[in-house]
């Protein structure tokens, strides 16, 4: 958040209130309009030329010529609890503030240098139909300018309700109903741009996303013809994150993809896999799956694969439990591994730790870990957000979740449960302990060389992750008698092998 409170001016408390008309210094161009007036408007908006005092949002565009910038546009009663500042400003330390932050956020934008600051901050505001104990958020619109360029950064400090009672929300959690709508109006059907989650229940976790890698905090450049985000594309008014993908037609035969290195959109034919089906989200098509399937390793360890054969397995080494293995695909990468370890004797083994590699980064899920984990070697608390909400961490329950935009889910409880989800996507494109994902469970039993195991053992082993300082053992056992039982061989293998004459005594 940007200093506020000292030195600013508060609208008045009044439902549905605005602030008197503020006349700017400089000129501020919003959707390639210059402006030099603007109202602020108890409801979550700062408007241009007019006063906003509709208290129920709507969805974007608006047609009926009101620009305005809504960081979070609701049924405000500052009446009851909060206060709502504004200042411009000059200050020169404001000004260094800003300048690093724009500068930082837009490659682009290395010799920017602000002139002018507009803070807006809602304080500890509660909704209309609230009282003085129900829930409040705290937010801030941040206008920038060097008279050329405009910017805006909203900060999210604590979102906990999202409509007022006139709206349908609920009168002690202020939730529910026609909930609030975030991002540009430009009056018109062209100009306008929505941030991710208005007008869902997803709006009450903004504070959570972002653009620029700080939750909370979203940037964007608004002087243009369209709004230009930080970080990521913009097409029909939505945000698009960077290498996001989705398809432009009701069919689903034109992908397009936000790209990596210069925030374009870049469009191609090609249509959704035959374990997809074309879905409408927002403004957008997506190929979504038909099934997902879990692979789970529990117990001392029992392993579970995607198409459902079962086997137990005693070594305390580490393994490749699943990955994307086909070169040539253009499914995203991803690598789970676990380590295992001896608790309470040799005879069996447990999940120590979890190993998740997606998007570049490597995430430990360590034994016991409750609310933290490891981000490439670096101890981080939960909840957490990369590559601007491509991958999530986050507790579900007692256990640590890893979530992505492409439909991979990896939990573990710290103990000795975790779970592998897949969509449909990766079918015939995985490898490793829960085996190929081709929904037939008798070739899971299937070494890196694509030959069959002759036992668990050498199934274990095959797929061993070598560590030098992780000291372990295969789950090999003394006692011959007794060998085939604690290397878990289920019977279904042990005949389908038997026959074939590759099964041998552990």
């Amino acid at each position: 958040m940007y200093p506020f409170w000292q030195n600013d001016t508060k609208t008045p408390k009044v439902d549905d209130g605005s602030s008197s008309e503020i006349k700017l210094a400089i000129p501020v161009f919003f959707f390639g309009v210059p402006y030099r007036t603007v109202y602020v408007n108890n409801n979550g908006v700062v408007s241009f030329n007019v006063l906003v005092s509709q208290f129920t949002p709507e969805s974007f565009p608006l047609t009926d010529g009101r620009a305005f910038i809504a960081p979070f546009w609701a049924d405000v009663h500052n009446g009851i609890r909060g206060e709502i500042y504004y200042r411009e400003t000059m200050d020169p330390v404001i000004l260094k503030r800003a300048t690093k932050d724009i500068r930082k956020y837009f490659k682009d934008m290395a010799t920017f240098s602000a002139t002018w600051v507009f803070i807006v901050t809602w304080e500890e505001v509660t909704f209309y139909g609230g009282s003085s104990t129900t829930p409040v958020n705290t937010f801030q619109a941040v206008l920038v300018s060097d008279g050329s360029y405009t910017f805006t950064l909203f900060n999210y400090y604590e979102i906990n309700w999202t409509t007022g009672t006139a709206s349908g929300g609920d009168p002690l959690t202020g939730l529910g109903g026609v909930m609030a709508q975030a991002g540009f109006n430009g009056g018109n059907l062209t100009n306008f741009f929505s941030l991710p989650g208005s007008r869902t229940p997803d709006i009450v976790n903004i504070q959570e996303t972002t653009n620029v890698n700080v939750p909370g905090r979203w940037a964007f450049k608004v002087d243009g013809k369209e709004i230009d985000p930080a970080n990521g594309c913009t097409s029909r008014g939505q945000f698009l994150r960077r290498g996001e993908v989705f398809w432009d037609d009701l069919n689903c035969t034109i992908k397009c993809r936000c790209l990596d290195f210069n925030n374009e959109i870049y469009c191609q034919d090609a249509s959704c896999s035959p374990y997809e089906v074309c879905e409408p989200k927002g403004r957008f098509f997506y190929c979504s799956p038909v099934e997902t399937s879990t692979c789970v390793v529990f117990g001392e360890p029992h392993y579970h694969t995607f198409d459902g054969f079962l086997f137990h397995f005693q070594g305390s080494c580490a393994y490749l439990l699943a990955r994307q293995c086909l070169q040539t695909s253009s499914l995203p990468f991803f690598s789970v591994e676990a380590k295992n370890e001896h608790r309470g004797g040799s005879a069996v083994s447990w999940v120590k730790e979890l190993s998740v590699e997606v998007n570049g980064y490597k995430i430990l899920i360590p034994k016991g870990s409750y609310g933290k984990v490891k981000v490439n070697d670096l101890v981080a608390s939960l909840p957490i957000t990369l590559e601007l909400g491509a991958v999530k961490i986050y507790q579900s329950g007692m256990s640590t979740a890893v979530e992505t935009d492409f439909g991979l889910l990896v939990t573990f409880d710290g103990q000795h449960y975790a779970s592998i989800s897949i969509p449909g996507s990766y079918i015939n494109s995985t490898c490793g302990l829960c085996g190929n994902y081709n929904k037939n469970p008798l070739d899971d039993f299937l070494r890196p060389d694509g030959r069959p195991a002759m036992s668990v053992l050498d199934l274990g082993e095959s797929w061993r992750v070598y560590h030098a300082e992780w000291k372990c053992d295969s789950g090999c056992v003394d006692n011959p008698g007794r060998g085939r039982e604690l290397a878990g061989l289920p019977r279904r293998v042990e005949v389908r092998l038997g026959l074939r004459g590759q099964l041998h005594s552990v």
